[in-house]
């Protein structure tokens, strides 16, 4: 699952050891509800809480391990933190499209048409 977290009008990115800047991300654990894995990964991995973090789509994605299917998730943030001590992430920044296409880690047109599609679901 995939999580686009809106601060005004710019993403939260996590800078992820070994991989680079990225949205939050991760999968659901047992005994917990997408809902509830796309607020834990954007608190574990980002610090932050979204008000109003719901689903917008499905997204397909190659990691390593293979291409995944999952649930892509947009919020605008209600408050800014810091990536909590066991998470893969050491640093938080906001960014808009320019930056994520200098910066993301493996950024794609697929990537953009996602990002601009998140904006879109929160108007």
């Amino acid at each position: 699952m995939l999580v686009f977290a809106v601060y005004g009008d710019r993403f939260v990115v996590s800078h992820i050891r070994g991989r680079g800047w990225c949205i939050p991300s991760g999968s659901v654990n047992a005994g917990e509800t997408p809902q509830e894995a796309a607020e834990r990964e954007l608190m574990e991995e980002a610090g932050c809480v979204a008000t109003d973090l719901r689903p917008f789509g499905a997204v397909e994605w190659e990691p390593p391990s293979g291409t995944q299917l999952g649930l892509a998730f947009a919020g605008r943030v209600q408050r800014l933190g810091t990536p909590t001590a066991a998470a893969e992430a050491d640093s938080v920044r906001l960014m808009n499209l320019a930056e994520l296409r200098e910066n993301y880690f493996d950024w794609s047109p697929y990537y953009e048409a996602m990002f601009r599609r998140a904006l879109e679901s929160l108007r």
